[in-house]
């Protein structure tokens, strides 16, 4: 029943996104864009309605960065004190300096390289703790 309750909750607070029609969805794939919840309703509505008439989205990158850098500022202090991001927070930290300056290839490279290492990582660990399995 939480289920069923969190479903219709997701939807009722998500519509935009979960009610796209595979043909917009198919323009963000295009573009290679994800209408992310941290953005302003405002803007995934805007971005949203760009896919649909076919129009670019990167028309939209002010608006997006605005709400990036909002969102991030407001959950650097979270993700400190987060068990798994909070080791990462001196790079995310770097990262964003580097986004508020201006600096997105910089910024996106950090994060790229710090995720692509954390992953490499994780699937390591994984791999270690994995038990054999039994022949059949």
């Amino acid at each position: 029943m939480a289920a069923t309750f969190g479903y219709y909750y997701a939807y009722l607070l998500f519509q935009d996104m979960l009610s796209m029609s595979d043909d917009t969805w198919g323009q963000f794939m295009h573009q290679a864009w994800f209408p992310f919840i941290h953005l302003r309703q405002q803007t995934v509505r805007a971005m949203i309605g760009a896919a649909k008439s076919r129009m670019p989205i990167d028309d939209f990158l002010d608006a997006i960065e605005a709400d990036v850098v909002e969102a991030v500022q407001g959950r650097l202090a979270n993700w400190k004190a987060h068990p798994v991001l909070g080791s990462h927070h001196k790079i995310i930290e770097a990262a964003f300096k580097h986004l508020v300056g201006g600096d997105h290839l910089s910024a996106s490279l950090i994060i790229f390289l710090e995720s692509r290492g954390s992953c490499a990582h994780t699937i390591t660990a994984i791999r270690t703790l994995q038990r054999p399995r039994k022949p059949i």
